[in-house]
């Protein structure tokens, strides 16, 4: 019984330098992967942050649509130059996400500058950091400015902001016309329910 108790104990120190060495190469094993996943998280997290940023300016690109729509419609002449493919295509592609909401926000803002002088006087009161209910205010005067516009009317005043934000950066450039775009938006739609009573009312009559 002593002579086992002494074997074993004899033994224990090997098993335990065979055991740390075991453990030392299983460690040297794992060491390439934890390189490899710690240099590859930061590209990888960067990425995502960048298919965030271009999906958010994709939304925003197809939401600056109805503005940029009776903007270009009154001022063609300010449309920037376009790409020879689809248009499709290059949206799809991650570079023309970004040229496509560059071109579209600045056309806006180019066009809001040209039919400015036809906004009333009192559009300087909605000229920053618009809210929904100035949005929409300043969306039913886009209107009747556009109008006026296209009847040849003499321009009253001289040019002024529109939907400028107190930031500054694109983005938060963006942010406004888009709040003025979902006005417009919102301005049509009502047009369009209103319209479809009228109709209504009068097939009822007839």
């Amino acid at each position: 019984m002593q002579q086992d108790v002494e074997h074993q104990a004899h033994l224990a120190p090997a098993v335990r330098a065979q055991d740390a060495d075991g453990d030392e190469e299983l460690d040297d094993e794992r060491a390439p992967g934890h390189v490899l996943v710690g240099a590859c998280y930061p590209a990888a997290r960067a990425r995502l942050s960048v298919m965030r940023l271009r999906r958010h300016r994709r939304g925003m690109y197809h939401r600056l649509y109805p503005l940029w729509s009776l903007l270009h419609e009154a001022y063609p002449q300010d449309a920037l130059p376009r790409n020879r493919i689809s248009p499709w295509a290059t949206l799809r592609r991650s570079h023309g996400v970004d040229r496509r909401y560059y071109r579209r926000a600045i056309e806006c803002r180019d066009g809001s500058v040209r039919i400015s002088p036809y906004l009333s006087r009192r559009t300087e009161m909605t000229a920053t950091n618009l809210s929904a209910s100035s949005a929409d205010l300043l969306a039913d005067r886009l209107c009747a400015a556009l109008a006026a516009q296209a009847e040849d009317r003499e321009a009253p005043h001289g040019a002024v902001a529109v939907a400028v934000p107190q930031a500054k950066g694109l983005d938060a450039d963006v942010r406004q016309l888009v709040m003025l775009s979902d006005a417009l938006r919102r301005s049509a739609s009502h047009r369009t329910e209103r319209e479809k009573r009228t109709e209504d009312q009068g097939s009822r009559r007839g």
